[in-house]
């Protein structure tokens, strides 16, 4: 990864990317069972030929991700909300499968211990191999007791108390899991669950109420232009407004700043796919993704594979709204409440 130093920020202003996109947008991007990994997958395995200090990080996670499309694709049926509770988070405007109250089955716990079967008897090379082979052994061995304290640690969006090195592999278990009961339940699906839920205002997942990872600005169909907030745990996009800011909904003063190289002219700049839009108002980020500007971009990946702009972003003093589980870091979203806005990350 480059230093910060050798990089510029570069200031859009919000005229540039007012939406494109007319009529109305579909209110959500459902993920489909058969592709939500394979696709993630194979981003990152493209990432992962770029040349770049986590490269080896992003081949690590393609195959972590190849795991996760392997077990959801059997897995058995688990319990779910039944119509009374599908009817009551609906008229309170709540999210259906609330990632900090839905009674996990042990499942996931079994999906977890898949993806770490299928990655250690993956043919790893280079010289952190046997240092992975021994974090997922390491994995194994844990007690259920503290995978179950991990995953709460995770699904609440903090990282205090969480096992960084490890979070990644139980994160991955979790989506498989959540994306498991949203792939098999029409009724979570239906937009009749969410006419409550005002969406344009909406800062976590209206399914399960995650962090975002990203957005995605998409250019296909009648979503031409349009953009959506991408869930960090279900998988699901939501659509919320552009130039709008994810975390307090602030509008006024939002900018987009982009990584390049200080020796290219402005006449040969050209926008990049990734840039981190900005709130003057609370001092958070989270990253926008153009597809228009690259069409296999995929939330997670692309997201993970352009860290070096979370580094420029918290030389800035900005703070992420957001988690990707595939990385976390030492800093802890929960702990910026409204009287510490601003505050310089730690």
């Amino acid at each position: 990864m480059a230093k910060s130093s050798e990089s510029v920020v570069r200031i859009m202003p919000a005229e540039e990317i007012i939406a494109r996109g007319s009529g109305e947008p579909d209110l959500f991007i459902w993920p489909n069972r058969a592709s939500l990994f394979a696709e993630r997958s194979m981003r990152l395995k493209q990432l992962a030929r770029q040349p770049g200090a986590i490269s080896a990080y992003l081949g690590l996670m393609a195959e972590l991700a190849q795991a996760q499309h392997l077990a959801l694709a059997d897995l058995p049926e688990v319990p779910m909300p039944d119509e009374a509770a599908l009817a009551q988070s609906a008229e309170h405007g709540l999210p259906p499968l609330a990632a900090l109250d839905w009674p996990r089955d042990p499942i996931w716990q079994k999906i977890l211990h898949q993806l770490l079967d299928y990655l250690l008897a993956a043919k790893m090379r280079g010289e952190q191999a046997e240092n992975i082979r021994q974090l997922l052994q390491r994995i194994k061995e844990m007690p259920s007791v503290e995978l179950e304290v991990q995953a709460d640690q995770l699904l609440a969006g903090s990282v205090s108390g969480v096992d960084l090195a490890a979070a990644p592999f139980i994160g991955a278990a979790l989506q498989v899991y959540w994306a498991h009961m949203l792939c098999s339940s029409p009724a979570i699906r239906a937009d009749e669950q969410y006419q409550k839920v005002k969406l344009s205002e909406q800062t976590t997942c209206p399914c399960c109420g995650s962090l975002p990872t990203t957005s995605m600005v998409h250019s296909f169909g009648g979503m031409a232009g349009q953009r959506y907030v991408a869930c960090s745990l279900c998988g699901v996009q939501w659509h919320m407004p552009r130039i709008r800011c994810t975390r307090c909904l602030h509008e006024d003063g939002v900018e987009y700043m982009s990584l390049a190289s200080p020796d290219v002219a402005d006449e040969d700049y050209q926008t990049p796919a990734v840039l981190a839009e900005t709130c003057p108002e609370c001092k958070t980020y989270l990253k926008i993704i153009h597809t228009e500007r690259e069409p296999f971009a995929e939330p997670i990946a692309d997201e993970l594979a352009n860290i070096q702009l979370d580094v420029l972003m918290g030389e800035g003093e900005y703070y992420k709204h957001g988690i990707n589980l595939l990385l976390l870091f030492a800093q802890d979203p929960t702990e910026q409440s409204d009287e510490t806005v601003g505050a310089t990350p730690s």
